[in-house]
């Protein structure tokens, strides 16, 4: 190589990340990744926890994705339904949930509150998953449980908040 050659490309290597053959790393990937699960659940009566009488009782909710390739393949969640309140949908009634996501490689604990709706058979909840078990699995910490009795399934879908 021409000694004007050499010179030119050790001027203009660290301009262009190049040097000795090594090259500048890969920008970072996202700090999370995306939930977004379906699963067909099927309900099961469930006894509510000491202390507790929700007007609308108790029941577990248990759920496998029917997606192969799913990091989360299988969910089990407690939903507590109790009485109306001020601000929700008409006919609705307040609901709050626990629960596991069962996956490949280790389980993430939530638990949510919202609404289910008796006429329409349907619900809506916003989960906060455990912030460690989260953040070990690169999850985003809140989303959204939409139940529809009709189809007896659930989809979980990661938010911003």
């Amino acid at each position: 190589m021409p000694l004007r050659s050499l010179l030119l490309c050790l001027c203009l290597a660290p301009v262009s990340g190049v040097f000795a053959g090594t090259a500048p790393p890969p920008a970072a990937a996202s700090a999370t990744v995306a939930l977004h699960v379906t699963y067909q659940v099927t309900e099961k009566p469930a006894k509510c926890p000491a202390g507790m009488h929700p007007q609308g009782g108790c029941v577990w909710l248990i759920g496998t994705t029917l997606e192969s390739a799913a990091r989360w393949p299988e969910m089990r969640r407690l939903a507590i339904v109790d009485a109306p309140a001020p601000g929700l949908p008409a006919g609705c009634d307040t609901a709050t949930s626990s629960g596991v996501l069962y996956g490949k490689h280790g389980n993430v604990h939530f638990k949510g509150r919202g609404y289910y709706c008796p006429k329409t058979d349907t619900a809506l909840y916003r989960y906060t998953l455990d912030a460690a078990q989260a953040k070990r699995h690169d999850l985003p910490v809140h989303g959204t449980i939409r139940y529809t009795g009709s189809s007896n399934s659930e989809i979980f879908a990661s938010s911003d908040q």
